[in-house]
C-alpha cells in the first residue's frame, strides 16, 4: 500500500524533487515583482551611485540555490534508477554506496 511504497527510495526522491521545482517556481513568482520593485528604487534614488544593490543580488542568489537544490535531487533519483533499469547488480550496490 501506501506505506510499502515510500519504502523505495527513488519513490521519495521523486516527491521531493517535485517539492523543491514547486518551491523554485513560487520563489521565482514572488522574487520577480521584489525585484523589479528594488530596482525601481535604484533607479528612482538620488544616491544611485552609492545605493545598496545587495537586495537584487539576493533574489538571484536564492533562485541559484533552488535550482540547485532541484538539480541535486534529480541527480539522486538518476542514480537510484538507472542500476533498476540496468538490473546490474554491482552497479546498485556502487550508486547506493555513493549515495550514502
Amino acid at each position: 500500500g501506501f506505506k510499502e511504497y515510500f519504502l523505495d527510495p527513488s519513490n521519495i526522491t521523486k516527491y521531493l524533487a517535485t517539492l523543491a521545482l514547486a518551491a523554485t517556481v513560487i520563489s521565482r513568482a514572488l522574487s520577480i515583482p521584489l525585484k523589479y520593485s528594488a530596482i525601481q528604487e535604484l533607479t528612482h534614488s538620488a544616491f544611485n551611485e552609492y545605493a545598496d544593490v545587495h537586495s537584487v543580488y539576493t533574489y538571484e542568489n536564492y533562485d541559484s540555490f533552488c535550482l540547485l537544490l532541484v538539480i541535486l535531487i534529480l541527480l539522486t533519483d538518476f542514480m537510484l534508477i538507472v542500476p533498476k533499469l540496468i538490473g546490474s547488480e554491482w552497479l546498485k550496490r556502487f550508486c547506493v554506496s555513493c549515495l550514502r
